[in-house]
């Protein structure tokens, strides 16, 4: 189950990635004749764009500590198994390196994002 909170995290980020491109790209390919739009409808693109951008960060976020939840308790499983693959074996493979080669989680570089993205937008209206 936990490669399906894995896969719904992926068609989450999709969907946001899609949205913040396609509004983006809109108001880049806008250009001069932006300045003709009236101020409000941008502001309240923007704070949409915001809030999504929230909501984007907190799923990314609660898909992290759902999937977290379910690797603690198959490595509580696995203490009562011969081998431990997936606590002991993959783990310890991922975090052994140090410095650039380091193990950066998926879901770090995936909370990023929403951050990035609202940055972005927030200097695009203001520009």
């Amino acid at each position: 189950m936990a490669d399906r909170v894995s896969a719904r995290r992926g068609i989450a980020n999709s969907f946001f990635l899609t949205i913040n491109i396609a509004l983006l790209s809109f108001l880049g390919s806008s250009g001069p004749e932006i300045d003709k739009i009236s101020p409000w409808p941008l502001f309240a693109m923007l704070a949409a764009l915001i809030a999504q951008c929230a909501v984007w960060f907190f799923l990314i976020r609660s898909y992290r500590m759902l999937n977290t939840a379910k690797y603690a308790v198959i490595a509580q499983i696995e203490e009562r198994l011969p081998i431990r693959a997936y606590s002991h074996g993959e783990w310890e493979a991922l975090t052994s390196e140090k410095g650039f080669k380091r193990h950066i989680s998926l879901s770090s570089l995936e909370q990023a994002m929403p951050p990035i993205f609202a940055l972005a937008e927030v200097l695009l209206v203001a520009l």
